[in-house]
């Protein structure tokens, strides 16, 4: 049997190169260190949290119209000044997010890397929500159990997942890729010489 791996450790790079393109182990090689990588990068990321506020519209309102106006720059400064955090519009388009579930209800997102100021901000927005529709008249006058109001605050913050593993698979199947077509591609210049 013939030992192709080389008798002394401390054998050149370019032999242990030339082994590991021999063996065809390079492929495995780049595969996993595109998945580590990847692993790096995403674990370096800082987390994100999600908190959620759900408005009921009322009986008198429209929740298209409810949802609009969610969206809007008036609602979100209203919000950001409730809140007290500095953000602007384009951080609460950013990272709001609003869709109306049904039941005349209005479901309010954020999305921010702490948690507490994700909870704060939701529930900023959702009584900025309720305030502004008040103001415009949603809902019966004299029933508030009827009109706009916010029945479901935020009381906690959920970490938004990062996907790693997928994004490391994803990662690792490409580094394979990768190291196949460096094997294939050094394998054809070395017959082509």
């Amino acid at each position: 049997m013939r030992n192709d791996y080389p008798s002394d450790w401390k054998a050149g790079i370019g032999e242990a190169a030339h082994m590991l393109v021999f063996r065809g182990w390079l492929v495995l090689l780049v595969g996993l260190l595109a998945a580590a990588v990847t692993g790096v990068i995403v674990g370096l990321q800082p987390a994100k949290y999600q908190a959620e506020a759900i408005i009921s519209v009322g009986s008198g309102g429209s929740t298209d119209g409810a949802l609009a106006l969610a969206t809007s720059d008036r609602v979100r400064q209203a919000a950001a000044q409730m809140s007290g955090l500095s953000m602007s519009s384009a951080e609460w388009q950013g990272q709001t997010t609003a869709d109306a579930p049904g039941g005349g209800l209005i479901r309010l997102w954020v999305v921010r890397e702490d948690g507490k100021q994700a909870m704060k901000a939701a529930a900023s927005w959702g009584e900025a929500l309720v305030g502004v529709l008040t103001q415009l008249g949603i809902g019966p006058g004299g029933n508030p159990a009827a009109g706009p109001r916010m029945i479901s605050q935020p009381t906690q913050a959920t970490r938004v997942s990062s996907q790693l593993g997928l994004k490391m698979l994803t990662s690792g199947i490409l580094g394979l890729v990768v190291g196949l077509i460096a094997v294939l591609t050094l394998r054809t210049a070395k017959t082509a010489s």
